[in-house]
């Protein structure tokens, strides 16, 4: 979509056919009972109270920047990511269950995958800086594994060797194509699903 508004906007092409003759767009009321608006109400309070219960605060992080990872020959994304790993585990003793969204958008109608940051690197690289007798040089190479590896897992993701929620979509193509009673196979799968889209 973004794509689209782009080349849209360079070539200043916004152009509508106002031909055409659809029905024209009319008001649609609903008819709700007294119990369905209270329900809403009571939604509208719920979303009111979750809104403000909400704190937010900034911390404006100034002793390095992006260079500095990138000196040390670490992609600064996995470096962060890293260091997200790091300060959940500190506080909570085990890996948070980390979303992070890469994009698709090399592939016509692409949409985003999951990369998932916490692995047994990471939690080798999050045990050995915690630990008060590991030698400075281990800690980085474990923090140089984990961030390598989840640099390669975000370019995996983004090249569409999809291993998150895309692969279980097309799982579940393929379940809707074949019979209840076949016995699924990787093979039968991949033989039953729409074709992959293609790359731009």
């Amino acid at each position: 979509m973004t794509d689209f508004i782009c080349d849209r906007i360079l070539a200043s092409d916004f152009k509508i056919d106002t031909t055409t003759s659809e029905e024209q767009v009319r008001r649609l009321d609903f008819e709700l009972n007294d119990s369905q608006k209270a329900q809403i109400k009571n939604s509208e309070r719920q979303l009111d109270w979750v809104a403000d219960d909400l704190d937010v605060a900034v911390y404006t992080f100034k002793r390095y920047g992006k260079n500095f990872p990138k000196s040390v020959k670490l992609s600064p994304d996995s470096f962060i990511q890293m260091a997200f790993q790091l300060a959940f585990y500190r506080i909570h003793s085990t890996l948070p269950p980390t979303y992070e969204t890469a994009t698709l958008r090399k592939f016509s109608e692409g949409r985003t995958e999951n990369i998932r940051s916490p692995n047994i690197l990471a939690e080798n690289f999050v045990k050995k800086f915690t630990s008060s007798h590991v030698p400075i040089v281990e800690i980085y190479d474990a923090l140089k594994a984990a961030a390598d590896s989840h640099k390669n897992y975000t370019l995996e993701c983004m090249n569409g060797r999809w291993n998150g929620s895309a692969s279980s979509c097309l799982e579940s193509s393929c379940r809707r194509k074949q019979s209840t009673h076949t016995k699924h196979s990787s093979e039968s799968c991949l033989s039953a699903i729409e074709p992959f889209p293609s790359v731009h």
